[in-house]
């Protein structure tokens, strides 16, 4: 009586060793890969919360629901501001793209966007001022900090 060789997956004993040891290679490679990419230092690190972000961690257990309302309401804003920064822009490029061109109706579009969009800034940081003038001196001390931090980083990037 003969035996028949062992086959797995349609390969033989050899053939799916091969293959095994062909797939862990392959999921090293691509596992490698991503940790690499993850763990690979491009400069500074970008300080959590940007220049204002998460302010609410550095303030006292007592004011801290207040300052994060208040800066909930910033984040809608500025939400808000996106969204018509957005809209501005795609109606300027409509202008842009018309077949009859008109250099003055950009002109003015520009203008007024420029306009509106510093109003909509002033008002997405009013609520930054009202946060930072409940604060005390060392919680406004560590805001300035993480301030600096963010500029520095932001500068690092813009020079490279």
């Amino acid at each position: 009586m003969t035996t028949s060789p062992v086959k797995i997956l349609g390969l033989s004993i050899r053939g799916a060793r091969n293959l095994l040891i062909g797939s862990l290679v392959v999921n090293f490679l691509i596992v490698g890969a991503v940790f690499g990419l993850g763990m690979r230092e491009d400069g500074p690190k970008r300080p959590s919360g940007g220049a204002f972000g998460e302010i609410s961690d550095l303030v006292a257990e007592e004011r801290r629901e207040r300052v994060a309302a208040i800066m909930a309401e910033r984040s809608k804003l500025r939400r808000e501001l996106r969204r018509a920064r957005t809209d501005d822009w795609r109606e300027i490029a409509e202008i842009i793209g018309a077949t009859n061109f008109d250099p003055q109706a950009v002109s003015i579009m520009l203008h007024d966007y420029s306009d509106a969009h510093n109003e909509r800034r002033k008002a997405a940081y009013a609520p930054v001022v009202e946060a930072l003038s409940i604060m005390t001196y060392q919680e406004r001390s560590a805001v300035a900090e993480k301030t600096r931090a963010f500029v520095e980083w932001r500068m690092t990037r813009r020079n490279r």
